[in-house]
C-alpha cells in the first residue's frame, strides 16, 4: 500500500497501530527517513485495506539516530487530502503512541516532527508529552506559521 518492498517494513519497529486524539490515524513506522521519499500511497490498495477501517488516515513515520526527531508524511484520501504538509492532530496522537511505547513510567518527552518535505512544503511541528504513573497526562503541540493568504467575503 505504501509502495515499499516488504523487506523494508520487516524490522523491529513499532507495529502498525491505529490511534486517535480526535482524528483517527493508522501509524506505520518505516526504518529510515531516506525511505520516506519513496512512499507512494496506492489508492486501490488503500481502498481495499483501510478505507472502511475506523482509522483510515495514514501517518508514515521514520526515526533515525536521534529518537527525538521524527520524519513524517500524512495521507488522508477519506478526507480528500492527497498529502498534508503539517498535521497537528496526527502529531498529538503520535505523542501518545510513542510515549506509551516507551518503558519509562514517569517521563517528559519532546519530539520535533519534520513533515511536508517531500511535497515542497517543509514543516516543523514541536510536540511535548508528559507520562505519569504509566499514562500520558498531557500533550502539547506547537510550531511557527506563515501567512499564505488573506481574504474577506460578504454574505448577503
Amino acid at each position: 500500500m505504501l509502495g515499499l518492498s516488504p523487506d523494508i517494513l520487516l524490522t523491529n519497529l513499532l507495529p502498525p497501530t491505529a490511534v486517535s486524539c480526535g482524528v483517527p490515524y493508522m501509524f506505520i513506522e518505516i526504518p529510515s527517513a531516506k525511505h520516506l521519499a519513496q512512499v507512494q500511497l496506492d489508492l486501490a490498495l488503500w481502498r481495499k485495506i483501510l478505507a472502511n477501517f475506523w482509522a483510515p488516515h495514514v501517518y508514515v513515520i521514520a526515526r533515525d539516530s536521534n529518537p527525538e526527531i521524527v520524519y513524517a508524511r500524512m495521507f488522508a484520501p477519506a478526507l480528500g487530502i492527497q498529502e498534508d504538509p503539517a498535521t497537528g492532530a496526527a502529531a498529538s496522537a503520535l505523542a501518545g503512541l510513542l510515549g506509551m511505547a516507551d518503558r519509562e513510567i514517569d517521563k517528559r518527552f519532546r519530539w520535533k516532527i519534520h513533515q511536508g518535505v517531500e511535497m515542497g512544503r517543509p514543516s516543523l511541528i514541536e510536540v511535548d508529552a508528559n507520562k505519569q504513573n504509566g499514562k500520558i497526562t498531557e500533550v502539547l503541540v506547537g510550531g511557527g506559521s506563515v501567512l499564505v493568504g488573506r481574504g474577506e467575503f460578504e454574505l448577503s
